[in-house]
């Protein structure tokens, strides 16, 4: 069942594919990452989503983001994005391995980052090292004093 094709810009600015999908079930929802463009500095990963108890099989049930949620604009030096997946280590923390570009001209190379999740549970893979909450400030208390 196709679910999904190249009908944005980023998707189809001069290759026209959507590849690679990995899903990931989190909470209520499966999400489903995916690569789209030419394999160069524009490859970017876009991302479907369904909720839990939806039929899998029929393509109105799925809901695509507009834009891409990984591109060359992401992460410093990091380019050509794509081909992600997902393993959980032992403490349960979420990673995501892709490939990227160390540079315009370089050659495709095999990363991993920590998947961070919003507040509607979807998977965030642009958040590096330096903008990692820490864990002293994980949970944070307001006193709210009304006079």
């Amino acid at each position: 069942m196709v679910l999904s094709k190249p009908d944005y810009g980023w998707g189809n600015n001069h290759t026209f594919v959507e590849e690679g999908p990995f899903a990931l079930m989190r909470g209520d929802k499966l999400w489903l990452t995916f690569s789209a463009a030419a394999v160069d500095t524009s490859y970017v990963v876009g991302l479907l989503s369904i909720e839990k108890g939806k039929e899998l099989l029929e393509p109105k049930n799925w809901h695509k983001k507009n834009y891409p949620i990984l591109t060359s604009r992401s992460v410093e030096n990091e380019y050509g994005t794509g081909h992600n997946a997902y393993v959980t280590d032992e403490d349960g923390v979420v990673w995501n391995t892709y490939h990227a570009r160390p540079g315009t001209e370089g050659v495709r190379s095999s990363g991993i980052r920590r998947v961070h999740f919003d507040m509607d549970g979807e998977p965030r893979l642009d958040v590096t090292e330096e903008l990692d909450v820490r864990d002293g400030l994980m949970d944070v208390v307001t006193t709210v004093l009304v006079k």
